[in-house]
């Protein structure tokens, strides 16, 4: 029977070798600390690991400087940067890979994946100064609208009438050198 997208994460999940699939996407793992590893980061050049990955629920994170205000998400997110793939065409993947059957809905996008996102971007200084004072955004239309930033792109969640996020959208933004250099009124 086919699952809703919300049902068949989980699943996939948990048949997903996410080990594998991380060595397999040239990840180089260097110590373990029970289910989270560390490994290079291959979204930049990297000499000492920067990137965590939790090999229970897939989700990576890097903690270098380098990652402009750093790579993470989901597995799902991991293999849509890599491979250059939406996220729905990412999650399509692994349930094909895992022989979970989807239903033929819009999937809706984990609210702590928004969230996590938002979170992003709300601390990064440069992202939220090249916003409020080169985009003319306000912080009210970031929080309403749940702006958020995973590796170099934005997201913008598509929400119902009801706020729940349907999809989200990924768009490449250029930060220019003198983003963040001057600090944002944060109350605008």
């Amino acid at each position: 029977m086919p699952l809703s997208w919300d049902e068949a994460r989980d699943i996939i999940i948990s048949k997903l070798d996410i080990k594998g699939f991380y060595e397999s996407s040239g990840v180089t793992i260097k110590s373990t600390n029970g289910d989270n590893v560390s490994c290079l980061c291959v979204f930049h050049e990297d000499t000492k690991p920067s990137l965590s990955i939790n090999l229970k629920t897939g989700d990576y994170k890097c903690f270098s400087a380098s990652c402009i205000a750093g790579a993470g998400g989901s597995i799902f997110d991991f293999y849509s940067e890599r491979t250059g793939c939406s996220f729905q065409q990412s999650f399509k993947h692994f349930a094909d890979q895992t022989g979970v059957e989807l239903n033929n809905s819009e999937p809706e996008i984990d609210i702590k994946i928004v969230n996590s996102h938002h979170a992003n971007l709300l601390r990064s200084e440069t992202l939220m100064s090249f916003l409020l004072m080169k985009r003319g955004l306000t912080l009210e239309s970031i929080k309403k609208f749940k702006l958020g930033f995973v590796s170099d792109r934005y997201t913008i969640p598509v929400l119902d009438e009801h706020g729940k996020v349907k999809r989200r959208s990924l768009n490449m933004i250029e930060i220019s050198p003198e983003a963040g250099k001057e600090k944002p009124e944060l109350g605008r």
